[in-house]
């Protein structure tokens, strides 16, 4: 690669493919990306995915996202689960000040913002902004996160806020890491090394331009990416680290499958090659058998079928 070549997204995740195999175990046990993956991943870029442009991210179009979080989790499914939660909570920075989703997406080294999807934290209204409190799960990659983003409804003068349709404004808050406390509880069988946990903050204060309208906040950006439904943007992500996980338990089965020494050979894969010796029936006067139904051989076939596949290899 020379000095003025870039490299894709796709190309660097396949660079990172065996480190994050190597890593497996590990993300499994400790329920979280180990530090220095983590750091690998946000350098190469792969947090900032669907960062606008203007912001300095790379605002795939959506057929080359998939492919490239397809790839991350045919290495590693936790891993691919985080950066697209990671990557396409970014699409918020379409929808706010551009100074103040640089001071989030850019100032901070690294950056990563962790949410939470239901409504379920308190924000009264202050001078200035909001006091944020509320207990709030389902955090993926919220340990390595820089801010989470508190998901909560308006409260002024003690009563809900409400928006033009009537609905209670709901809004993510942009809370430091540091004024939170990470809870340990994503004790699960599958997916552990998403660390999906919860968060909780308790009157912290947050000034009122670092915070978007969760569902109806207008477009800043006039990029097609940010015309998708962001509840189509996250499906779609999680749709390709299944995709990728599957493709890797086909391949690891093809392997094995291929190397796989048979311990005996069932008597009934053996062609018969020696011609009978007894005259066909008919010659000899014998009543030939009935002709066999076309629903019968189908059930004989099929239950040959089961006998070769439970056959010991």
């Amino acid at each position: 690669m020379t000095g003025t070549e870039v490299r894709s997204p796709l190309d660097a995740v396949r660079e990172l493919a065996p480190k994050i195999r190597s890593c497996a175990d590990e993300i499994e046990a400790e329920r979280e990306l180990p530090r220095p993956l983590f750091e690998a991943l946000a350098d190469a870029g792969l947090f900032r995915l669907a960062l606008p442009r203007s912001l300095g991210g790379a605002e795939l179009d959506l057929p080359t996202y998939i492919q490239v979080i397809e790839e991350l989790g045919k290495a590693d499914a936790s891993t691919g689960w985080i950066v697209n939660q990671g990557g396409i909570f970014a699409t918020y920075a379409a929808r706010m000040p551009l100074d103040v989703a640089r001071s989030i997406w850019v100032d901070t080294p690294r950056a990563v913002v962790a949410n939470t999807p239901a409504a379920t934290a308190r924000a009264v209204v202050v001078p200035g902004g909001y006091r944020v409190t509320g207990r709030q799960g389902f955090s993926t990659g919220c340990r390595h996160a820089s801010w989470l983003a508190a998901h909560a409804q308006v409260l002024e003068d003690g009563r809900l806020r409400l928006e033009t349709d009537g609905q209670p404004e709901a809004r993510y808050i942009f809370v430091a890491v540091a004024d939170a406390e990470l809870l340990d509880t994503w004790r699960v069988r599958g997916m552990r090394g998403t660390g999906t946990h919860h968060f909780a903050v308790n009157d912290v204060f947050v000034p009122a331009e670092r915070s978007v309208l969760s569902a109806t906040a207008p477009l800043r950006e006039t990029g097609p990416l940010y015309r998708i439904p962001r509840t189509l943007l996250f499906a779609s992500g999680d749709a390709a680290v299944a995709l990728g996980m599957s493709r890797s338990c086909l391949d690891t089965f093809f392997d094995l499958a291929g190397v796989k020494t048979p311990r005996a050979t069932p008597i009934w894969t053996v062609r018969r090659t020696v011609a009978p010796t007894n005259p066909p029936a008919a010659a000899v006067g014998v009543k030939a058998p009935a002709k066999t139904s076309p629903r019968a051989g189908r059930m004989r076939s099929a239950n040959s079928t089961r006998m070769m596949v439970a056959a010991p290899m």
